[in-house]
């Protein structure tokens, strides 16, 4: 198998380096690296360039923002699996894709844990359902594996500004019912701090569950929920 390892990034120049670290100090290298840049005018490139040798593709242009990058990075990708990571977000340690590699898997969708400073280690649920992701479960995206195809099939949605990969997960993994499986390894150091934490677009968490039939919602939503449908 092949993982591709994709990060994306605009102006975040340290935090670029972190995350390059990271992947190319792995003490097992069966993966390709690609870099997605939006055009950074901080320095990044000067990175990029300082460790040009260890990647397998990278571009740096304008683009439309997170979700336009990682769409144009599974396109440059030739794995089986994508290992997304932004950039400030870091492998948890030099062994994971070693670990990664000792397992056998055939799912469309893995989730790891994530250790981030808020949280602290994450457990990935043993499986998801819309009760899980209205309780605000969504998967830890930079500790989770997907198939290329089928993000190449089902891309993230483009048009949204911060909730893509809520309605990419809650397609995937609830409508189609895609096949899952938790994995019992730290894949990544959060950095946190996105867009996604800092601003909250409730027009966009209701136009992601507006997909969902509304008999179906009154299956799950009650007074103990915190998300309601208005």
């Amino acid at each position: 198998m092949i993982l591709s390892i994709i990060t994306i990034n605009y102006n975040n120049r340290d935090g670029l380096e972190r995350t390059i670290k990271s992947v190319i100090d792995q003490t097992e290298k069966p993966f390709e690296y690609i870099i997605v840049d939006g055009g950074s005018t901080d320095g990044g490139i000067d990175v990029i360039q300082k460790y040009k040798g260890f990647l397998t593709k990278w571009v740096s242009e304008p683009d439309g923002g997170l979700y336009q990058a990682i769409n144009k990075g599974t396109r440059m990708a030739t794995g089986e699996y994508c290992l997304y990571r932004n950039s400030g977000d870091t492998l948890h340690s030099n062994d994971v894709i070693a670990r990664i590699n000792a397992l056998e898997y055939t799912e469309d969708f893995m989730e790891g844990r994530a250790k981030t400073a808020t949280v602290g280690v994450s457990t990935p649920p043993p499986k998801y359902t819309l009760g899980t992701f209205l309780h605000f479960r969504n998967p830890y995206h930079q500790a989770c594996l997907i198939k290329r195809a089928m993000v190449l099939e089902r891309p993230y949605d483009e048009s949204y500004r911060i909730a893509a990969d809520l309605a990419f997960n809650l397609d995937n993994l609830v409508i189609h019912a895609c096949s899952y499986r938790p994995l019992d390894i730290i894949v990544c150091d959060y950095e946190g701090g996105g867009r996604s934490e800092t601003i909250v677009h409730q027009d966009e968490i209701d136009r992601v569950y507006s997909i969902i039939p509304a008999r179906i919602m009154e299956d799950y939503v009650d007074n103990s929920l915190l998300y309601r449908l208005s």
